[in-house]
């Protein structure tokens, strides 16, 4: 019985206990599959990391629209439970994070700790310059956590102007934007983003979870048309001809027209 029980079930892969004891109250049940899912596809086959395409890890949780996706594997990314491997013009890889098999250490900051601390390093009580110094080391603090908060409501603010729907895809924008140190600040930039990203997939013909996909691959902080897809041919023949409703566009007579009444004017004028 003993022996039986020390032995490994065939078609398994390990779990460490942590993920269980510590991580299944913390995760939500859609990043907890995610994390099963990449576990299995790495460790369950002796890798180290494993190419996974977004479509399957939305396709695992039962997720249609793609994007929706993305905020749980940001949440597993945040807590080091899985690495995203990004490379340009490739499927993304995971791989399993530092944490994954362990808790994540909590800061204690306890009475003792803080009492210790002082008599490694203590203060004088008399110096106009320390005072100063510790002043201006309270004030920066104060100034910085105010910054973060404001910054922190702004974006919440900008995501909450827009339909439910629309929400996933308008915080993927705002986070991508952030990490480039390149934000969006107001809501007009963000829906022009993704008019631009709407304008993209219809003219290449390709669906606007995998025009995100690709976008955020390849690391941009905006796109247009001209930018080549590397995974479809796209009819480039009408890029040439002048749109409707300008200048170009116009008949000879219209133009030469135009040009004369414009003369006229400026005759008139001078």
């Amino acid at each position: 019985m003993g022996d039986s029980m020390n032995k490994f079930i065939p078609n398994s892969f390990q779990v460490p206990n942590v993920l269980v004891d510590e991580y299944i109250t913390k995760l939500s049940s859609q990043s907890f599959k995610l994390l099963l899912f990449i576990i299995r596809k790495t460790k369950g086959w002796q890798k180290t990391k494993d190419t996974i395409s977004t479509t399957q890890l939305a396709k695992v949780v039962g997720l249609k629209m793609i994007r929706k996706v993305y905020p749980y594997i940001a949440e597993l990314e945040a807590l080091n439970l899985i690495k995203v491997h990004k490379s340009q013009g490739k499927t993304n890889q995971y791989s399993l994070g530092k944490n994954f098999d362990k808790v994540v250490p909590k800061k204690d900051t306890t009475q003792k700790e803080t009492s210790t601390q002082k008599e490694q390093y203590p203060v004088p009580k008399k110096s106009s310059g320390t005072s100063t110094q510790k002043e201006h080391s309270t004030k920066d603090t104060i100034k910085t956590t105010n910054k973060k908060t404001i910054k922190e409501i702004n974006k919440e603010s900008l995501i909450e102007l827009f339909f439910d729907d629309e929400k996933p895809l308008v915080q993927i924008l705002l986070d991508h934007r952030e990490q480039m140190k390149k934000p969006l600040e107001t809501e007009r930039a963000i829906r022009m983003l993704i008019k631009k990203i709407e304008h993209y997939a219809a003219e290449w013909e390709i669906s606007l979870d995998d025009t995100v996909d690709f976008w955020l691959g390849e690391n941009w902080m905006s796109i247009d048309v001209s930018y080549d897809y590397p995974f479809r041919a796209r009819d480039r023949s009408g890029d040439d001809v002048p749109k409707k409703g300008t200048v170009d566009a116009m008949s000879e007579v219209k133009r030469q027209r135009i040009k004369s009444e414009v003369q006229e004017l400026q005759q008139l004028r001078g």
